[in-house]
């Protein structure tokens, strides 16, 4: 599965990248071609399989509110869809006292079954709560998933420290 941060379609391919099928999954009403202009797009960087049938697909939140959103996609014979506006979950994060002076730019999502990490560039911290409190937030606005904050140092190159990028568990 492949998601785009500036394309409103999840695909589904196969081993040699052949499309096997391609479901809309965000609104077409600013697409431009192929594209959702850099202004207007989700910024889709962080996706992850939450289950057997559960995709979860996160913005980057570095603008808000075009890219406070998350997608929770259901898999199967057909593929659905639940858009999820997190700005408020997003807002938090951002007024973290760690964050401040830094952006929120959220570019991986790893989960482990009870957890879901979010990691931050930029300020490397990665921010962990509980799947379920998030889902019944998204759901309801109620059960606020209060995150837990880790900052990293990473290693430096000509005194550049790396940013995160990317992420997965293995068990």
């Amino acid at each position: 599965y492949v998601i785009g941060d500036d394309s409103p379609y999840f695909f589904h391919i196969d081993k040699n990248f052949k499309l096997i099928s391609k479901a809309q999954i965000y609104s077409i009403e600013k697409l431009q071609g192929n594209t959702i202009p850099k202004i207007d797009k989700p910024d889709f960087e962080a996706m992850e399989m939450v289950s057997e049938t559960e995709i979860l697909i996160f913005g980057s939140g570095s603008k808000s509110p075009e890219r406070d959103v998350c997608i929770l996609v259901e898999i199967g014979m057909q593929t659905f869809y639940t858009k999820y506006d997190i700005s408020l979950f997003y807002k938090h994060l951002r007024n973290l006292e760690i964050m401040k002076g830094f952006e929120l730019d959220i570019e991986a999502l790893a989960f482990d079954g009870n957890l879901v990490y979010l990691f931050n560039r930029g300020r490397n911290l990665i921010f962990s709560f509980s799947y379920k409190k998030f889902i019944d937030f998204c759901k309801t606005g109620t059960n606020f998933p209060v995150p837990k904050s880790t900052l990293y140092a990473l290693p430096k190159i000509n005194g550049l420290e790396a940013g995160f990028s990317g992420a997965t568990i293995f068990e």
